[in-house]
């Protein structure tokens, strides 16, 4: 498909390159613009992912890819404010000028698939399924937060490791420059045809770090609610410190994807772990030590209240060993935590 003299220009704005089995994105302007130049850029990544998550979704869940883009559509188009529907025309409007037909509302639908299949589809499975599921499948993402006199130079250090199913988690490999025409920009680890981060790290040029580990066994979806995809690309392009961040993740809430937010905030020396339930949250601050997330809740209203066994006092189960390790290891490199550590020991 040829391209537009316009669509050369937007196109012209941004950049990409491959390597080490990285795609870095670069990619600025308005709304539009940046999803276009996403989409064209990355349309090969995306068409294979596509494919690939269309045979796991039927495998795994017994129910066709379309079905979820068909409800999440239902749920949450009405949901999205202008600048991100724009966003998200864009970025299909570039995967089809590139050769992949590719619709608004199949960009809703991707973008929510995490959050539908995992959250919506427990509550929902037992009209369609005779064995649903009781909650979120099994989390397995780590990542800590330091400061102060716990880090090498007293400055924020933060870090985060995703590990997955292979055939997901192999498109967690696009490092994506955003620069929009307001707010901040941002950088994030991302996939092909996200709008957000999802795996969750992002560095904002408020000087904000931002990571998470999902919270393992939650139960809970308000359908009224905004997505998270949402509500967490807003609060990172929009929020110029901590306390505004989470404010922002938390408006709309509901449920999806719950949490446990890692965040600094390099100017200002502060670190916070926010840990969202959908009906009980946490927030705790510092400008000295660490916090950690192994995706095992520490808040016990949201453990024992808004969760099924997520095995927080269980050494014998992923979540409570890395909990167990996490709490003998920190204290150790308390003193010497730096980027070198980080790769190191919580590799």
């Amino acid at each position: 498909m040829t391209l537009t003299d316009t669509q050369k220009e937007i196109i012209a704005k941004a950049s990409k390159k491959d390597l080490n089995g990285w795609h870095y994105l670069s990619v600025q302007g308005d709304p539009y613009e940046i999803g276009f130049q996403h989409g064209y850029l990355l349309t090969d990544e995306f068409r294979d992912a596509i494919r690939v998550y269309t045979h796991m979704t039927l495998e795994l869940y017994g129910m066709d890819y379309s079905f979820f883009v068909q409800e999440a559509v239902k749920l949450h188009k009405n949901k999205i404010s202008e600048e991100y529907l724009e966003e998200m025309q864009g970025m299909a409007d570039g995967f089809t000028a590139n050769g992949f037909e590719t619709s608004l509302d199949d960009i809703i639908g991707w973008n929510d698939w995490m959050e539908l299949t995992g959250y919506w589809w427990p509550q929902v499975a037992a009209n369609y399924s005779n064995n649903p599921p009781q909650g979120p499948r099994g989390s397995h993402c780590s990542g800590f937060v330091a400061t102060g006199s716990a880090t090498r130079d007293g400055k924020p250090v933060i870090a985060h490791e995703s590990f997955d199913d292979f055939w997901s988690g192999q498109y967690f490999n696009v490092c994506e420059e955003v620069h929009p025409t307001n707010g901040h920009a941002f950088k994030m680890q991302t996939v092909p045809g996200y709008i957000d981060s999802m795996t969750d790290f992002y560095v904002t040029d408020a000087g904000l770090g931002i990571t998470e580990t999902t919270i393992a066994g939650f139960v809970g979806y308000d359908v009224n609610g905004m997505p998270e995809f949402i509500r967490a690309r807003k609060a990172t392009q929009y929020a110029n410190n901590i306390d505004q961040w989470v404010k922002l993740v938390n408006e709309g809430n509901n449920g999806g994807y719950a949490n446990i937010w890692l965040l600094c905030n390099i100017n200002t020396g502060e670190i916070a772990r926010y840990e969202q339930g959908l009906k009980n949250q946490e927030l705790l601050e510092s400008t000295d030590g660490f916090y950690y997330g192994c995706n095992a809740c520490h808040n016990p209203r949201i453990r024992n209240l808004e969760c099924v066994d997520n095995g927080y006092n269980d050494t014998r189960q992923q979540t409570g060993a890395r909990r167990a390790r996490f709490e003998q290891l920190l204290p150790e490199v308390s003193g010497t935590i730096d980027d070198s550590v980080a790769k190191k020991d919580f590799s």
